[in-house]
């Protein structure tokens, strides 16, 4: 209250900006490292210079143009937003990395030498289908991935849609071929109306979701050896055919006839 009181609103602003931008950064919170963790935990901070930014800009011009300042401030209000929106990578960035925008594949570390998740996908070589799909037309189909990767490092999917460019679904497998209890999945309710999820053992919800291709990653599951793979493959098979593709890493389901 002393700093607020004594040392004016600027001086208490900025001690409630950096303050909390300090401890977080001297405590070394968890992700914090990743630029948009960090901004997460500071989120006032923006707040306290977007506010001085705009006050500040809003002075500057009315300080050039004081015979008509509302005028001059609406301009350049309308010229600072459609700036911002022209030069914010952020609109690209969602357009072109589509639902994977905000995987920590992008944001682990911006200069791409110190970005350890950049440089452990960067190892694998990539399936050819997915190349293939990238052949296509972009958003021209969707395709179920499986199984579902809750921990984002150890989702390639963000990595792999580089490549083919294509609309995605997750497909749960647990009801249709995994054992004991569910770990990163949800059993089946009516109160879940999801979107980007699809049960794989429900032919009706897959033929539903319009999906042209489902891809089974054979190889991880979070991170783990798939040791339910072939387990899985076969409870898809009984579903929805053979493979139109295989190798050690993938098994793809073409669902054009299948699920009709």
């Amino acid at each position: 209250m002393r700093v607020r009181e004594g040392r004016g609103p600027d001086r208490y602003l900025l001690f409630t900006m950096l303050a909390p931008l300090l401890a977080v950064i001297v405590l070394r919170g968890s992700w914090t490292h990743q630029g948009h963790t960090l901004a997460r935990y500071v989120f006032p901070a923006q707040l306290v210079f977007l506010f001085w930014f705009a006050a500040g800009a809003m002075d500057l011009v009315g300080r050039i143009a004081p015979t008509r300042r509302v005028t001059a401030e609406g301009l350049a209000a309308v010229v600072i937003a459609v700036g911002y929106l022209a030069l914010n990578p952020a609109i690209e960035q969602v357009r072109t990395l589509g639902p994977w925008y905000g995987h920590l594949y992008h944001h682990f570390d911006y200069v791409a030498e110190d970005n350890r998740a950049l440089r452990y996908y960067d190892r694998w070589q990539v399936p050819a289908f997915y190349r293939k799909l990238g052949t296509m037309p972009a958003q021209s189909l969707t395709i179920i991935e499986a199984p579902f990767d809750f921990a984002a490092p150890y989702n390639p999917d963000a990595f792999y849609a580089q490549f083919h460019h294509q609309r995605e679904l997750q497909g749960f497998v647990h009801d249709l071929c995994m054992p004991g209890p569910y770990y990163g999945e949800v059993p089946r309710d009516a109160r879940f109306r999801f979107r980007s999820f699809v049960f794989l053992d429900d032919r009706d919800a897959v033929a539903r979701s319009g999906a042209r291709f489902l891809v089974l990653q054979r190889d991880l599951r979070n991170g783990e050896p798939f040791k339910e793979a072939d387990r899985c493959l076969e409870a898809l098979r009984r579903r929805y055919g053979e493979p139109v593709e295989m190798d050690s890493r993938l098994a793809v389901f073409d669902l054009r006839h299948k699920v009709e």
